[in-house]
């Protein structure tokens, strides 16, 4: 599966996907209830202020 996030600087993006054992809060497995892991992480666009 593919996903595209718009995050803020500094958000651990997969630890939120994978809830790095329960310690991140929400996270995406929690929210759809399957453990999700992330394989590849492409930077799309960084936006300045």
């Amino acid at each position: 599966a593919s996903l595209t996030l718009e995050t803020e600087s500094g958000t651990y993006i997969k630890e939120f996907v994978s809830g790095d054992d329960n310690k991140t809060q929400p996270n995406l497995s929690d929210l759809i209830g399957i453990p999700c892991k992330v394989k590849e992480l492409d930077v799309i666009d960084v936006k300045g202020e």
